[in-house]
């Protein structure tokens, strides 16, 4: 009837006016395209930097790539909205790949839920060594004795406390079989003997023999702090990251030399408060030697500093090629501004020390 028809297409007229549309007009649609693919470019050249490292953009590579992700799903959000729906598309397919190829929470955490879920591998007594590693916050005893928590083999500390304290920490661990390498920044305090100690400006090492006959050569080290700045529209911001790039990557580079020259048969374990950035190009010198644990076997989070709001993984554990890393975590402590790191690693692959 003319009359109902009349009514309906009305009715149809306004249902489409107070309906809300994906684009105000054009222009809105134009802006809010350009403004999701200007942050989907600004994550691929953040990803690239980070899976190249060039020194002259460590200033982006000081951010680490989860926040590089989270930033751009926050702007992706002004102009989503606007947006047509293949340039959000491109937009979700961006993120999705950064996240899966690029940010180590992402296995790292699938990995706390699957073990959550089935279990974590055990490993047997004999072949169990865990070493803990823990920046002291300006030499607290207090801090250092919290790695008692975790029944540690091996503790790695930075901004040590005073040698007294730590040779009666100690014995408190270790008791009779408890051995100390002390030195004003970086100290190792172990269960077995430590021997061949060598301190140097920005590590110690030495070599520890097991209650067991096991020997493994141990390097605790803590590097030059980091630049706190990323203010990225300044160019003194991009300078000060490339200088002090350079200086961690001498620092590393130092300890490089010492990995080299530690012989082939004998097991290598590295910790400490790196203060740089996991993947940092500075540390990529240790590769042929030792690997990142956590990439390997992380477990949770992981970033360690700061301890309330952990943002950066600074406090590292790597093994050498006869370690296997079980279960690497980071845990919260009490009385220092960072995490402490606890590392599980198996040992059935080690040489005894010779008669």
């Amino acid at each position: 009837m003319p009359g109902m028809t009349d009514a309906a297409e009305a009715d149809a007229a306004t249902s489409e006016a107070q309906s809300p549309r994906r684009s105000g007009s054009p222009i809105a649609g134009l802006f809010g395209g350009l403004i999701v693919l200007g942050v989907s470019l600004a994550l691929v050249g953040a990803a690239i930097c980070h899976f190249l490292q060039p020194d002259d953009w460590a200033a982006v590579t000081a951010i680490p790539l989860w926040c590089w992700v989270l930033a751009c799903v926050i702007l992706s959000m002004l102009g989503t909205p606007f947006a047509s729906r293949r340039v959000r598309a491109v937009n979700d397919l961006v993120i999705v790949v950064v996240l899966v190829m690029g940010v180590e929470q992402t296995y790292s955490l699938s990995r706390w839920a699957w073990r959550s879920a089935v279990g974590s591998p055990q490993v047997a007594a004999t072949e169990r060594l865990c070493v803990v590693t823990v920046n002291c916050s300006g030499g607290s005893r207090q801090a250092a004795a919290e790695a008692a928590a975790h029944d540690p083999d091996v503790v790695l500390l930075q901004e040590s406390p005073a040698e007294e304290q730590l040779q009666s920490l100690a014995v408190e661990l270790f008791g009779e079989q408890s051995s100390v390498a002390w030195a004003r920044d970086c100290s190792i305090i172990a269960r077995g003997e430590l021997s061949e100690v060598e301190r140097q400006s920005h590590h110690t090492q030495a070599l520890l023999t097991l209650p067991n006959g096991r020997q493994v050569v141990l390097f605790c080290l803590r590097l030059s702090p980091p630049i706190v700045r990323y203010d990225l529209w300044n160019k003194s911001c991009w300078i000060e990251h490339t200088d002090q790039r350079l200086v961690h990557c001498q620092e590393a580079g130092a300890i490089a030399a010492a990995l080299a020259a530690v012989p082939t048969d004998r097991p290598i374990m590295v910790g400490g408060d790196c203060n740089v950035p996991s993947g940092d190009g500075a540390l990529e010198s240790w590769r042929p030697e030792v690997r990142d644990a956590f990439a390997i076997a992380g477990v949770g989070w992981g970033c360690t500093v700061l301890n309330r709001i952990p943002v950066h993984r600074f406090d590292q554990l790597w093994s050498g090629q006869s370690v296997e890393p079980v279960s690497i975590f980071a845990a919260k402590s009490q009385f220092s501004d960072h995490r402490l790191v606890v590392g599980e690693f198996r040992l059935s692959a080690l040489p005894a020390a010779g008669p």
